[in-house]
Parts: structure tokens; C-alpha cells; sequence
């Protein structure tokens, strides 16, 4: 992945390749236990990521070790998915998860509560980025999508990155606004004058159709 300059690109490539590999060692249990329980178990499981019932569907056909390695691949797919999916949310709402980022170390680092806004955290700073993803945030939804299936080039884990990316986007406003409804009336209001999360959901749901 070094040799790409764009690291999205470069992360990119190993979640097809990690993904690649999940689906072989899938397809090598399947045919190694062909007429089998295990074999039957696992054509019929669903083909969720990570999923626990695909697990042990086959892990009469692979084995202990060969679990592990699927187990392994797993993992290192939903890493650089969530790696993925951070840095394709920067590119286009950076300025959001700068501000929760800071203001999550900042109460981290003074002991409060998760949601508790930090000593220092300004309203009047806050608002302008709320403003600024009320103004655009279709938009960049829109870009994200396009961003990602071109990345991706319609694989079939492209569908899976997207729904990743929305539903930590929406996480992450979400996160965004109890900050401010909890710094007072001036971040209430802003808060309350915001995009709610009802009409972000519900524009995303066209996406996580895809």
C-alpha cells in the first residue's frame, strides 16, 4: 500500500485484498467439506463480515488453524476498514471530527464523563463548523458515496465501507451535538437550530440501499 501516494488509495487496496482472502478461505471451506455438515452449514450461513454464526459454520472445514487465519484476516479487514472510513470522512467533513476529536481528548484528559463538554470548549467556535455541515452536508454525502465506489471499483465490499463510513459519520454528529446541549443555552441553541439526526438518517438510508 506504500507505493500509493494517496493513502486512501493505499488503504483502500489492502481492504479489497483482506477482503479477498476472507472470501477464499470461505470458499476453500465450503469445498474442502463439499457433502459435509460443516460444508452445508456454512453455504448456508450468512455472508456477513465477522459475522459469529459464519465463524462456526466453517470451522468444521478449516479447522482450528485455519480458523485462526480467517479470524486473523478478519481483524485486519475491520482495521483498515475503520482506517479507511476515517480518512475518507476527513476529506470531507474534517472540520466535524476535528472539533469532537478535540473537545472527547480535551474532557478525556480533565477526567469528566464521555458527552461532557471540556473546560475551554467554545460555543462560538463550535457553531460555525455546524453551520458549515448544515450547508453542505448533503453534498459531501453524495461525494463520500462517489469516492468510495470508485475506490472501491463496485467490488462487492464497497456496499459494506459505505454503510461503515455513514453510520460513523452519524456517530459522530451525534456525539457532536450532545457536546453542545450540554455547554449551556448558547450551545442548546445551536444545537437545536442544527441538521437533526432524523433527516440525516434518512438521506442515508438511499446509500446503505447501494
Amino acid at each position: 500500500s506504500r507505493a500509493y501516494r494517496d493513502r486512501k488509495l493505499g488503504t483502500s487496496f489492502l481492504v479489497l485484498n483482506f477482503h479477498h482472502v476472507c472470501i477464499t478461505l470461505r470458499e476453500a471451506a465450503q469445498r474442502g467439506g463439499r457433502g459435509g455438515a460443516a460444508a452445508a452449514a456454512a453455504e448456508s450461513a450468512p455472508a456477513l463480515e465477522g459475522g459469529a454464526s459464519q465463524l462456526h459454520a466453517v470451522a468444521g472445514a478449516l479447522g482450528a488453524l485455519g480458523m485462526d487465519t480467517l479470524k486473523e484476516f478478519q481483524d485486519q479487514l475491520a482495521a483498515c476498514t475503520g482506517k479507511y472510513v476515517e480518512q475518507a470522512l476527513g476529506s470531507h467533513f474534517g472540520p466535524l471530527l476535528a472539533m469532537v476529536a478535540k473537545a472527547e481528548h480535551a474532557a478525556a484528559a480533565q477526567g469528566l464523563p464521555p458527552g461532557t463538554p471540556p473546560s475551554g470548549f467554545a460555543v462560538n467556535d463550535a457553531a460555525p463548523v455546524i453551520k458549515d455541515f448544515a450547508a453542505r452536508w448533503t453534498t459531501s454525502l453524495e461525494a463520500l458515496h462517489r469516492g468510495v465506489m470508485k475506490d472501491f471499483n463496485r467490488s462487492s465490499c464497497g456496499g459494506e465501507v459505505v454503510r461503515a463510513a455513514m453510520s460513523q459519520l452519524l456517530h459522530t454528529y451525534t456525539r457532536a451535538l450532545d457536546l453542545l446541549k450540554r455547554a449551556g443555552p448558547e450551545g442548546a441553541a445551536v444545537a437545536r437550530d442544527a441538521v437533526t439526526i432524523p433527516s440525516i438518517m434518512y438521506e442515508i438510508k438511499r446509500f446503505r440501499a447501494v
